[in-house]
């Protein structure tokens, strides 16, 4: 289907875009889950807000039926069908104007690799295990990654260091975006299709700062039937998972601070201010911020009524 006949069948809503919700108090801004749903979600998901964001964006993006077709033929030749005998790590690496307009820190492919190295060893000593309870299991795991970049150059690096890798990617469109292109139609499509591969995969080692990496971490909650409770299959090489502009997360401590005065059971509030630090985070308390490490805290799930004026 062409691009204009797409245009004039397609059932298109404009949502109002805005910002800074947390600044206009939007009780219904991100991450909160609605209170009819929390009760159980809070039992049978280790995060609750992700869950509920997912199948937002799983329902807000359903494909028309031609290009489920297209996703789904692009998910077999990249090998991320259902049925598939050894688990495939989903590598992002975002660079390009991310970096050049310093919203995020450059990072090499080795930080990303050790992540993805030690989920493999991981694997690696499950299999063992099993094969000494059924002998007929086989322990060798396939070491495959889905690879994602803006950056060319990530390919080449990955072929040369990591050669003992399979790599599957988009071998005709590597989504390789020039810094200010990347809003053209085309390119949308790409980035559309590498978040929905990018959710099909076991595991995602990305930086967090990057949206494409977020959206395909939510989206991937909504293969629960395929994988359970997919919370946790994420490892970020920048800052903590986050909403951008959302509501303020609150955290209970659970470690003592002595510099900062608080105890065990203190609750103070997150920003995400420092996008290159995974185990650190600002908290605002009493307009006071300061920075420790994030195993101090639980965030607190944000529950809230939803809303039925939300859309104008």
């Amino acid at each position: 289907m062409d691009s204009a006949s797409f245009r004039s069948s397609a059932r298109v809503m404009r949502c109002k875009f805005e910002f800074f919700l947390h600044a206009q108090n939007v009780s219904v801004a991100p991450p909160m889950v609605p209170s009819d749903i929390a009760p159980l979600l809070l039992v049978l998901h280790s995060q609750p807000a992700v869950w509920f964001l997912g199948q937002l964006a799983r329902y807000i993006t359903r494909p028309l039926p031609w290009f489920e077709s297209e996703l789904n033929a692009l998910a077999s030749t990249s090998k991320l069908s259902h049925n598939r005998n050894s688990p495939i790590v989903g590598v992002h690496v975002r660079r390009t104007d991310k970096v050049s307009h310093k919203e995020a820190k450059f990072h090499n492919l080795s930080e990303y690799m050790v992540h993805v190295d030690r989920y493999f060893d991981y694997v690696e000593q499950i299999r063992l295990l099993d094969t000494k309870k059924d002998e007929s299991r086989k322990p060798e795991v396939q070491r495959q990654i889905y690879l994602a970049s803006d950056d060319i150059s990530v390919f080449s690096d990955m072929k040369r260091q990591y050669s003992h890798y399979i790599v599957h990617n988009m071998t005709k469109n590597k989504l390789i975006v020039a810094a200010g292109g990347r809003f053209q139609t085309d390119k949308q499509t790409h980035i559309a299709i590498e978040i929905y591969l990018l959710s099909l995969t076991d595991y995602i080692v990305c930086t967090v700062s990057s949206n494409v990496c977020r959206v395909a971490y939510e989206l991937m909650q909504t293969r629960q039937s395929e994988i359970g409770d997919a919370g946790e299959l994420i490892q970020t090489v920048d800052t903590s998972y986050f909403w951008d502009s959302g509501q303020l997360i609150k955290c209970e401590m659970v470690q003592n601070e002595e510099t900062m005065n608080l105890h065990t059971g203190d609750v103070v509030d997150v920003w995400n201010g420092n996008l290159n630090a995974p185990f650190e985070h600002q908290r605002l308390r009493n307009k006071t911020y300061f920075v420790d490490p994030s195993y101090k805290c639980v965030p607190r799930t944000i529950i809230g009524e939803m809303q039925d004026n939300l859309v104008e």
